[in-house]
């Protein structure tokens, strides 16, 4: 009963983001209320607000479920696996997820860059990304030096920075996958990797 509960959640999920970002594309973030998200999507006002306690989580759940496939790879870490290693899986993983939603990520991408008042969440939402890259990198070193931190602060800072940009060039050109990007981005980031964190 559990996993039917959490699978029918989703679903509700996913339906109130994916109307609430197509009446914010038609009439406007700051136009449309919470109310008419949930009436649009055909729940209870009270369903609505049990799965998101605002307008700014609509729209970001897709950064949410991203985060999710990030850590549901991370927790499959084998026996041996580097901490590079499971990262660029993990990252590679999140990019085959966004290409597989490239609907839901372009329509919710436009509504953000419309809305100057998403700004900061959007900035959050890299906050978030550094500090999981950051917590994944030295999580098999329980007092980490201040030189190991700042050497994950990099990494994460440029995988993040690179991600963003490989996401923002598929949404303008799609003739080569976000994966391909990505991988490139993981390429062009190499030197910068320190032996502390292991090899691919």
């Amino acid at each position: 009963m559990g996993e039917l509960q959490d699978r029918r959640d989703a679903q509700t999920r996913a339906e109130l983001s994916a109307t609430a970002i197509a009446l914010f594309a038609k009439h406007g973030y700051g136009e449309t209320t919470m109310d008419e998200v949930a009436k649009a999507t055909g729940v209870s006002r009270r369903t609505a607000y049990r799965h998101f306690a605002n307008k700014e989580d609509l729209i970001f759940e897709e950064t949410r479920l991203w985060l999710e496939t990030f850590d549901a790879t991370v927790a499959t870490r084998q026996a041996g696996e580097s901490l590079r290693a499971v990262c660029e899986r993990a990252v590679l993983d999140v990019a085959a997820f966004i290409e597989q939603r490239k609907e839901a990520v372009l329509a919710g991408a436009m509504v953000v860059l419309a809305t100057p008042a998403l700004t900061s969440r959007y900035a959050r939402t890299n906050r978030e990304w550094l500090e999981a890259y950051v917590a994944l990198l030295l999580s098999d070193t329980p007092a980490p030096s201040a030189e190991l931190t700042t050497q994950a602060s990099v990494i994460a800072g440029a995988i993040v920075g690179g991600t963003d940009a490989a996401v923002a060039l598929w949404a303008i050109d799609d003739s080569t996958t976000v994966v391909e990007r990505t991988a490139s981005v993981l390429d062009q980031i190499d030197p910068l990797w320190p032996a502390a964190f292991g090899s691919r």
